[in-house]
């Protein structure tokens, strides 16, 4: 079992590492007219690259623009020139050997870039200021912020025509006023209050951490107490026994001197008080 999981984290190692040498080699041909000057002028960038378990494929995933035509475009280029790639690559020795490239987009990366394209469409009012921008100052004077400073129409705003990787792009927007109008229920909080909250569960960590380690401790001294070899048993059998030993004699010595006190004392009485004083 031990030698089946030393040799699973040796194949992750080494599957990171050639992952990592083709995403190098790989990006550096792109940002070059090596390979085309189509390619060049796209101006791709790679996510990441990842080489199937059995090795018969190399999958780059390469980050949209968002324009639909224009990535269209560059999928077609680059499933065109993917040979191209894997021929360079092995004329110049990047590896050994070079399973096939496949070019994927990045459907991840295209999400977040859309979900970004409608939050900034979205109407949030001119007030509005996020979380982050808003700082500890703001936060304080939350209580003085008028109601009209947030919009509180409850139009959604029209749906875009496009209806990239499936999104319900009338739901998302329904979800961004929803929370528009949440941040009203949340303004009269103070900083103290966040505080307090971020106080709290740093003090519950502190004290799992305790616990956590006053565990780990007593289960170090039970190992420490099993872990005994058979010349320290009877080492400690031997003490104990001579100290049993020790204890006994000291008791019959002083049984004898008890014994040998009381028969000085009758013969002193003899000797003071003859029988025919009697």
């Amino acid at each position: 079992m031990k030698v089946q999981k030393k040799e699973h984290r040796e194949d992750s190692i080494r599957m990171r590492t050639l992952n990592s040498i083709l995403h190098k080699a790989l990006t550096d041909l792109l940002r070059t007219p090596e390979i085309s000057n189509e390619i060049y002028n796209l101006n791709l960038e790679l996510s990441k690259v990842s080489i199937t378990a059995d090795f018969s494929a190399c999958r780059a995933y390469w980050i949209t623009c968002g324009n639909v035509e224009t990535d269209d475009q560059a999928e077609k280029v680059l499933t065109k020139s993917a040979p191209q790639f894997r021929h360079h690559l092995l004329t110049h020795q990047v590896l050994g050997s070079v399973p096939p490239i496949v070019f994927v987009r990045d459907k991840e990366n295209a999400m977040i870039q859309e979900v970004e394209r409608l939050l900034a469409m979205a109407d949030f009012g001119e007030d509005y200021k996020t979380p982050v921008t808003q700082g500890h100052d703001e936060i304080r004077e939350l209580g003085n912020v008028s109601m009209e400073a947030f919009d509180t129409s409850t139009e959604v705003p029209p749906s875009p025509t496009s209806s990239l990787f499936g999104i319900d792009h009338a739901n998302l927007n329904r979800q961004i006023l929803d929370y528009k109008h949440k941040m009203r229920d949340h303004e009269t909080e103070s900083d103290f209050t966040v505080l307090s909250q971020h106080q709290q569960e740093q003090l519950a960590e502190i004290r799992k951490q305790k616990i956590l380690k006053k565990k780990m401790k007593k289960l170090k001294a039970k190992l420490l107490d099993d872990d005994i070899t058979p010349q320290r048993y009877l080492m400690e059998k031997y003490n104990a026994l001579n100290r049993d030993i020790e204890a006994s004699s000291e008791h019959i010595e002083l049984e004898s001197e008890d014994l040998t006190t009381d028969q000085q004392e009758e013969v002193d009485e003899e000797r003071t008080h003859p029988q025919g004083d009697r």
